[in-house]
């Protein structure tokens, strides 16, 4: 998949933990002449990487010293370093909270706007609906609606998936006040 440009971003982080920011940024791909790793280099390409997505780090740090936000950020940045040009993300919110969240949803968006095919898997529909301009909802395998997200509600998703009554008590729950 990497050698097709294909980037995969899982639920479950990749990273290491032990290895610093700019270790992780290279892992797999790192720079060398004649044998021997061309460290400073490597951190320059990593401090022009963390810069470039506003993440937050001291290159020279051990990624675990992280939250898992700023972790999940760097690792979507790190699938863009190694020339991938579609993304896939598997529930990349997940383990996120509120403004995290954001964030991420508008890194996304920054990709996709820069030319980036990006592949967002989610059950969560609001995000779905803040980053993606197409919805493909499957089930067991099938599809049951391949659609843009400006021809197809939120309850047609959910019908579609789970059935009509999961898709009213879904309705019900939204316009709730505490929804």
């Amino acid at each position: 998949a990497i050698g097709a440009g294909i980037a995969t971003v899982y639920q479950e982080l990749a990273l290491l933990p032990n290895l610093t920011v700019a270790q992780n940024v290279h892992l797999g791909a790192e720079r060398s002449r004649a044998g021997l790793l061309r460290r400073e280099a490597m951190r320059d390409d990593a401090r022009r990487l963390v810069e470039q997505f506003g993440i937050d780090v001291d290159v020279d740090r051990r990624l675990g010293d992280y939250p898992v936000a700023t972790r999940q950020m760097l690792e979507i940045a790190v699938a863009t370093h190694r020339k991938a040009r579609y993304l896939l993300l598997d529930e990349p919110t997940t383990s996120l909270e509120g403004g995290q969240v954001e964030r991420l949803l508008e890194m996304v968006r920054s990709l996709a706007a820069g030319g980036m095919g990006v592949v967002f898997v989610d059950h969560k529909l609001d995000e779905l609906y803040a980053v993606c301009n197409r919805v493909v909802a499957l089930v067991d395998g099938r599809v049951r609606i391949d659609a843009r997200v400006d021809e197809v509600s939120r309850h047609d998703v959910v019908a579609a998936i789970a059935g009509d009554a999961a898709a009213e008590a879904d309705e019900a729950r939204r316009r709730s006040p505490d929804g």
